[in-house]
């Protein structure tokens, strides 16, 4: 059995003003999710929103057990990245062009070896956009779908990430549709962020049915009150974890 967390850590750029004057200054929440990571015990750490400097104090603080790559956002302060405490090979980046809203958008892929097995990693982060947008104009999904038509399913493939978007909307059916499922569709509590105090699950980890067997790990539970990010929760979303074990 292996553990994978993703995590959306929130780039300190996109800090905003009243969430740093509420007690979330820089050093206390690089230090508090620094702490955290390490805390995982995880196989696979998916990360987004991943800067430059905080991959560097990642590798320090995580040190030689693991194993890191990053890439860039174009056009941004930060990206993706995997750690693995298996060694990493045939990364790439999948970079997003789809229109001005779509640039700057990227997908980090990785193969390492996990229970003896080859298994496929990405990390991703997607395009918001309403869920009333048509599927065939919304960038989120089809950022989704040219990443999974791209990946080689000869193997297994854990696609982890912040996909913006709830498990009914169209970037999750298009996945749905292409034979992908929700590794943590059991997980309680359910949501992941609480934006204006609108509790919901934006991040997820997909993977192919009958490939690998998941047992996800248990939420903390937010209140619409509950602030992201604070001290206790360094990031504007919360980890998500799951366990798995090859078929």
């Amino acid at each position: 059995m292996f553990r994978v967390i993703s995590y959306n850590i929130l780039a300190e750029s996109f800090v905003r003003h009243h969430e740093r004057s509420a007690g979330v200054d820089a050093g206390a929440r690089k230090a508090r999710l620094l702490d955290e990571i390490a805390s995982f015990d995880a196989d696979v750490l998916a990360l987004q929103e991943v800067e430059a400097s905080m991959f560097a104090a990642l590798q320090e603080r995580l040190g030689s057990s693991y194993q890191g790559v990053h890439a860039l956002r174009k056009g941004s302060p930060d990206g993706s990245a995997i750690f693995a405490r298996a060694p990493i090979s045939n990364l790439e980046e999948l970079h997003f062009d789809l229109g001005t809203r779509g640039k700057g958008r990227l997908s980090l892929l990785a193969t390492t070896i996990l229970d003896g097995a080859k298994i496929g990693v990405v990390s991703t982060h997607l395009q918001w956009q309403k869920n009333s947008t048509p599927a065939g104009r919304h960038l989120g999904r089809q950022q989704l779908v040219e990443l999974l038509d791209k990946l080689d399913t000869s193997f297994p493939w854990i696609v982890c990430g912040d996909f913006n978007a709830n498990s009914t909307s169209s970037v999750l059916q298009a996945a749905y549709d292409r034979g992908w499922e929700l590794s943590c569709r059991s997980q309680r509590p359910w949501d992941t962020t609480n934006i204006n105090g609108r509790r919901r699950k934006i991040d997820y980890l997909l993977i192919r049915p009958g490939t690998l067997t998941p047992s996800p790990g248990r939420m903390p539970k937010l209140e619409r009150d509950t602030p992201l990010p604070s001290l206790d929760h360094p990031s504007d979303h919360l980890p998500v974890q799951v366990d798995f074990s090859l078929r």
